[in-house]
């Protein structure tokens, strides 16, 4: 535990509470993409944590190859890479 509260106190106040955020889920089986995911979603952080939040989530959306700017569907909607990509996209502009 001691180790856990030094490993955090050497991390950038935004660090901290993006781990925070993630040490904090109810399921620990949730992956950290969704739970960041959610977390946006939800809207209840300052913009640098958000900002912060949506760049961990773009690396992890290309690193599983679900970066998806454009979409083959016939239905973007129904295409949740695209809404995903959209939305981080959205949030990295700070809007």
């Amino acid at each position: 535990a001691a180790q856990r509260q030094l490993a955090l106190a050497s991390l950038s106040p935004t660090e901290r509470a993006i781990q925070q955020l993630l040490d904090a889920r109810v399921d620990k089986n949730q992956s950290e993409l969704a739970a960041l995911m959610s977390a946006l979603k939800k809207g209840q952080h300052g913009s640098e944590v958000r900002i912060a939040m949506a760049r961990q989530v773009q690396a992890a959306l290309r690193q599983a190859g679900k970066w998806r700017e454009k979409t083959d569907k016939k239905n973007p909607l129904k295409d949740h890479d695209h809404q995903d990509t959209l939305l981080v996209i959205k949030w990295l502009a700070g809007s």
